[in-house]
């Protein structure tokens, strides 16, 4: 604004003086020196208290991480090089008895270790000093060569233990790369495994203990309800590659596309929370019996129901009525509409999940307990040509040229597969 505009007009308070009611304060002793008053004094020493308050603070908390982060490095230390090895060396020394399982191809990125698993050593060391191998892992998921195996300190009867929990179409044939006579245990998810190995396992829930009404089954109910009212999602598919193995079940979803919006994750671990969904789409291209596609165990672990696309038959591997199959639907554009009207039931819904009042699901965290638990009275002395008859005996086909978006996908479904569940572990 310009300076002749200003008003300039002075305020009364400036041409008449106004009385100024102040209260009196008796000072025992002025200093002629005090240009400031105390008021004021007080306030700025507040100000740079306050400041110096702050930043001795973040020092000390900078301090502290720094100090919490050396205990921490020192306690890793003392664990690996002075206290992780030697209790457990002088628990074994006190227990000649305990077993020893070595894991051939463990992850090579992982450090040297070893630990109790169930009453037996565990570890990836091949010069293990705490005793004769009592049993070695081979894992067929991963690529392995038998080189070395002659130096290992092992028992005379020890296992060769062939692993695996993918499908044994995709793995290699070990009778042409390692010969038949070297394995003499097996630990795969074939029902006919020495051992079954899964990631997830089921088990039966006695019905003397869960009456019709009793309080347990009443709470279950409940937690069900809560957990089917927390959905606000309608389907999803986790993401895998694309090649000539998943060729026909890419070409399935992409067809279920003109139907359905879907969602894709990466994992259901973290952060993504899975269990908002009614629906995961599941695609397996194998036809392998008895292989149970991981992420079937992880939909129904989350209150999520599986729509498996292609596969083999699981009938007997999981609770019934809790999935759906792709199969039963001459097209893609059948199957989304029967999960719209599911969707939009939730009675019809909610039946997907009655076998919680029959079953529990588990997670295998100790994936090695049992095959600890064989060792301590395993007797089999195997024969010549009995891997062979195992391995040759099994069919799993790939159909890579099947056509999923029409009716031939039911065609595999026709015969009925007589299978040993292996749910009570």
């Amino acid at each position: 604004m310009p300076a002749d505009k200003i008003n300039s007009k002075l305020h009364k308070s400036e041409t008449h003086p106004q009385p100024i009611n102040v209260q009196t304060v008796t000072m025992a002793k002025d200093k002629p020196s005090q240009f400031h008053s105390e008021e004021s004094k007080r306030s700025n020493g507040l100000v740079i208290l306050s400041q110096h308050d702050t930043d001795r603070q973040k020092l000390f908390w900078y301090l502290t991480i720094f100090k919490s982060v050396a205990c921490l490095a020192a306690i890793l230390l003392m664990m690996r090089f002075v206290g992780y090895n030697g209790p457990r060396e002088r628990l074994i020394a006190r227990h000649p008895k305990t077993k020893a399982i070595l894991l051939w191809n463990a992850d090579r990125d992982s450090a040297m270790w070893e630990y109790f698993q169930c009453g037996c050593v565990l570890t990836n060391k091949r010069d293990y000093a705490g005793g004769p191998i009592h049993a070695v892992v081979f894992n067929a998921d991963r690529n392995f060569s038998l080189d070395g195996l002659i130096q290992i300190n092992r028992t005379p009867g020890f296992l060769a233990v062939f692993a695996a929990k993918n499908p044994l179409s995709m793995a290699h044939n070990p009778l042409l790369e390692h010969g038949e006579s070297v394995f003499n245990f097996t630990m795969t998810y074939r029902s006919d495994s020495n051992v079954v190995w899964t990631n997830y396992f089921f088990t039966a829930i006695p019905q003397k203990d869960s009456p019709p009404n009793s309080r347990s089954k009443q709470l279950g109910k409940t937690e069900l309800d809560l957990r089917l009212q927390a959905k606000t999602r309608f389907v999803f598919y986790m993401v895998y590659e694309v090649n000539e193995y998943s060729l026909r079940e890419s070409l399935y979803l992409q067809e279920l596309r003109n139907y359905l919006e879907l969602d894709a994750f990466i994992t259901c671990h973290g952060y993504q929370d899975c269990s908002q969904y009614k629906f995961m789409l599941i695609f397996e291209p194998s036809e392998c019996p008895d292989y149970v596609h991981p992420q079937i165990y992880e939909a129904l672990a989350h209150y999520v129901v599986p729509v498996v696309v292609g596969g083999g038959n699981i009938t007997n591997l999981v609770p019934p009525g809790s999935y759906i199959n792709s199969a039963e639907f001459e097209t893609p554009e059948l199957l989304a509409q029967h999960l719209e009207d599911v969707a939009a039931e939730p009675l019809l819904y909610e039946r997907f999940f009655n076998w919680h009042s029959t079953y529990r699901i588990h997670k295998n965290i100790h994936p090695y307990c049992a095959l600890c638990r064989q060792m301590q009275y395993w007797q089999h002395r195997s024969q010549p040509g009995e891997f062979l008859h195992w391995w040759t005996g099994y069919q799993c086909p790939n159909h890579t040229n099947a056509d999923l978006t029409n009716k031939d996908i039911s065609v595999q479904f026709q015969n009925n597969f007589n299978y040993h569940s292996h749910w009570n572990r």
